[in-house]
């Protein structure tokens, strides 16, 4: 029985250093070097629906109240966080993605703001549909705020995560 046990250890010993001398780490001049994204915080905007007399839709860069309330009207609720989200144009900039009218479950949930390169920020959000068809029709949109940018290019990214 001792030598049975002998063989089979030295076996098993040569091929673990057999398996871990095969996986191999890479050198830094291998790695793949991602370039650094810098992500910018944000406020999802709450309380706020789409008016319904706008015919466009997709990625809206609202820089004034104005230009707000052309787009969206205020939901207030009852309740502590019945408010609608409060939003200064002088030192903000509100970014909205807006998706045609449509009677499926829709939601549009905000990811991120990545700053791509000096002139140039990406929205990236996640947009689920449901399987069915609802009674109703809505208007599915995602609204965040950012603190104002020097003029920025602002492009839209759907993430599948």
């Amino acid at each position: 029985m001792k030598n049975i046990v002998s063989p089979f250890a030295l076996m098993l010993v040569c091929l673990t250093q057999f398996w871990f001398s095969c996986a191999t780490t890479p050198s830094d001049n291998q790695t793949e070097t991602k370039a650094k994204v810098d992500t910018l915080a944000f406020t999802p905007v709450k309380n706020y629906f789409v008016n319904n007399t706008l015919d466009s839709s997709g990625l809206f860069v609202v820089n004034s109240n104005e230009n707000r309330l052309a787009l969206f009207g205020m939901a207030t609720v009852m309740g502590p966080n019945g408010k609608p989200t409060e939003y200064n144009a002088e030192t903000q900039t509100l970014l909205a993605y807006i998706l045609p009218e449509t009677d499926t479950a829709t939601d549009i949930i905000p990811l991120r703001v990545e700053r791509i390169d000096s002139n140039t920020l990406q929205f990236c959000c996640r947009i689920t549909r449901g399987d069915s068809a609802m009674s109703y029709r809505i208007r599915p949109f995602s609204a965040i705020i950012i603190e104002k940018q020097a003029q920025q290019q602002i492009r839209f990214l759907e993430v599948a995560e």
